[in-house]
């Protein structure tokens, strides 16, 4: 079930199409229950009627702001808003220091050790021992 997005793009994956049909069946689920036709829906939205009935027909994802705009107004919680995340993308790295956040998830207790304490005044300085390797 692989939805191309339009020329040139590439097909939706399949969180992405968990998310397509989330909204879907939320967006419709709203409308049964508040007997709004899909004008009133996607006015609601600030969208277009072509837009909404692609939502519901799970044709397009709707944006962030959209999602924001149904949450708020109509009470609703998406599950599969990391399909929105683009992980192609690359993140700039500023400091070294960052390239050791992924492999934090994967530590276990035994792995830090917390010593050297000194007070001062106001602070507190004390040294965190962290290890990566050796299981």
């Amino acid at each position: 079930m692989k939805r191309r997005r339009g020329p040139g793009r590439p097909p939706y994956n399949q969180a992405q199409l968990a998310l397509l049909v989330e909204v879907a069946q939320k967006f419709q689920a709203h409308r049964d229950a508040h007997g709004c036709d899909v004008e009133q829906a996607a006015a609601e939205l600030g969208v277009c009627r072509a837009s909404m009935y692609n939502y519901l027909r799970k044709r397009s994802l709707p944006g962030v702001s959209v999602l924001q705009k149904a949450a708020k107004l109509w009470d609703l919680r998406f599950v599969n808003l990391a399909a929105l995340v683009d992980h192609r993308r690359r993140v700039k790295i500023l400091d070294e220091r960052q390239l050791t956040l992924p492999f934090i998830e994967a530590l276990r207790t035994g792995d830090i050790s917390v010593g050297h304490l000194e007070r001062k005044a106001s602070t507190i300085e004390f040294v965190v021992t962290v290890r990566f390797a050796g299981r």
